[in-house]
């Protein structure tokens, strides 16, 4: 059982300011941080960040188990803030041959149906991490990130889709969710929802 979040907002423009505002509770304007920072350096941004718990440190510390895979913070999960991580693949992968629709030099803009089969694609094997970690017997109550790595250049899409992604961008800020239940895009523009296919 979980859920679905259709209109989400992401507090800055970026996914590193953004996972360190949504992991210590405190705004980019209240941290400083406005670009991509190491996770390790996040308390050390100001007074403010430095008395900051993250979200995972907080359930930790009201008897919660925590565990993590994936991309949480920016580059994965800062040290010692889950009980268990379980790791994260580097960089944003598999990568086509060749350019789909966009070989300009310096970005990993393309996008279009690659790889073949679910399994070639890291969020599945994070997926598949995090329904093991739900499926074990638990004798406390648990919170479990998992930081999926679409959407992220390259916007490639396997073309069997068993559990689509779900893009909510408004006026910009971009955030992820998976949706089981609906193949394809879906885009917010300030509000107004545009369905496209992949």
């Amino acid at each position: 059982q979980g859920t679905t979040f259709t209109n989400a907002h992401a507090p800055a423009p970026l996914c590193g300011p953004s996972r360190a505002s949504i992991m210590t509770g405190l705004a980019p304007s209240t941290t400083g941080i406005y670009g991509h920072i190491h996770d390790n350096k996040i308390k050390s941004a100001n007074d403010k960040a430095a008395q900051s718990i993250f979200l995972s440190e907080y359930f930790k510390q009201h008897g919660y188990y925590t565990a993590a895979v994936g991309k949480v913070f920016h580059q994965a999960v800062a040290e010692g803030s889950f009980d268990v991580f379980g790791g994260r693949v580097k960089q944003f992968g598999p990568y086509a041959p060749k350019p789909f629709k966009w070989d300009k030099k310096g970005t990993g803009t393309d996008w279009g149906p690659f790889p073949e089969r679910d399994e070639q694609m890291p969020d599945y094997d994070s997926a598949n991490w995090l329904v093991n970690q739900i499926k074990m017997q638990h004798d406390k109550p648990f919170f479990i990130a998992g930081g999926f790595l679409r959407p992220h250049v390259p916007w490639t899409h396997w073309s069997k889709v068993s559990t689509p992604i779900t893009l909510l961008s408004c006026c910009g800020a971009i955030t992820d969710t998976i949706s089981a239940k609906k193949a394809g895009l879906q885009k917010w523009h300030c509000g107004k929802p545009q369905q496209k296919r992949l």
